[in-house]
């Protein structure tokens, strides 16, 4: 990776185009009920739930693809994920859509542009860096950068990642999630959606503290995750929304000589 090759007003136009080129966009078929500001001191403050998602939002094939990678994992990191013939295909299934959007032929172009993943294998690089197996625990294969920001992970008695909400309505739905209240909230504008940090509980383990965008497709999420960790790798990188400004953190980590996604979310 090479870091400075990107200027903060590239970084302004790109996201500005992803957003704008995000067919997939389920942002008016999701709704939202805030609540409380989650308290400092960790307790509930949201009795009800917070993503209401219309069964419309499966119409959207990216969404649908997505949806179907949820019982593919192993939540906790010490356990080593067994990657079936049938769940390999239906990440490649996933790929098949997404690669067709928009926004991933102008990230593709993008980052050819830039010099950080010739063309012909963007496909081969984006499926490693989110979909290769790595270990955050004793050595064990047992996570993935998909994973860990898509769904989640348990990790040491708290909830690790989980910066979807498409997961979290599902979790919720399925009362395997405790949403307790917002901290900040950024609107994206153009009724695209908005980005949250908030406070949960996931099958009774702890995040203090996380963030997500709601609304917006799985592939304007990995895109634009995916041009901050090649421009500003491990660093706070800044992106533009209808001339508003949000920063997005990610980081990397190496596992037998490769670098891979550890973590993307928004920073609000």
């Amino acid at each position: 990776m090479f870091a400075g090759k990107v200027t903060d007003a590239e970084l302004a136009a790109i996201s500005e185009d992803l957003l704008s080129l995000d067919i997939n966009n389920v942002s008016p078929l999701v709704g939202i009920n805030l609540q409380g500001r989650m308290p400092s001191d960790g307790s509930d403050n949201a009795p009800n739930l917070l993503l209401q998602v219309n069964e419309a939002v499966f119409e959207k094939k990216t969404i649908s693809k997505l949806y179907a990678l949820h019982d593919n994992y192993e939540a906790a990191v010490e356990i080593p994920e067994d990657n079936t013939e049938n769940e390999k295909q239906e990440v490649n299934d996933f790929l098949d859509e997404i690669m067709k959007t928009p926004i991933m032929q102008r990230t593709k172009d993008f980052l050819a542009e830039k010099d950080f993943i010739p063309a012909i294998n963007f496909r081969q690089t984006f499926h490693r860096l989110w979909f290769g197996f790595y270990s955050r625990a004793k050595g064990i294969a047992g996570s993935s950068g998909f994973e860990h920001v898509f769904m989640g992970e348990l990790k040491n008695g708290g909830v690790s990642g989980f910066h979807h909400w498409a997961f979290f309505a599902k979790e919720e739905l399925n009362n395997k999630l405790n949403y307790k209240g917002y901290v900040k909230q950024f609107n994206l504008g153009s009724n695209k959606g908005i980005v949250i940090s908030e406070g949960f509980a996931w099958r009774n383990a702890p995040k203090p503290i996380s963030s997500m965008f709601i609304g917006t497709s799985p592939e304007f999420d990995l895109a634009i995750y995916t041009i901050c960790w090649f421009a500003r790798p491990n660093a706070l990188c800044p992106v533009v929304f209808n001339g508003k400004k949000l920063l997005i953190q990610t980081y990397d980590i190496t596992y037998n000589g490769e670098k891979y996604i550890a973590t993307a979310y928004p920073d609000v």
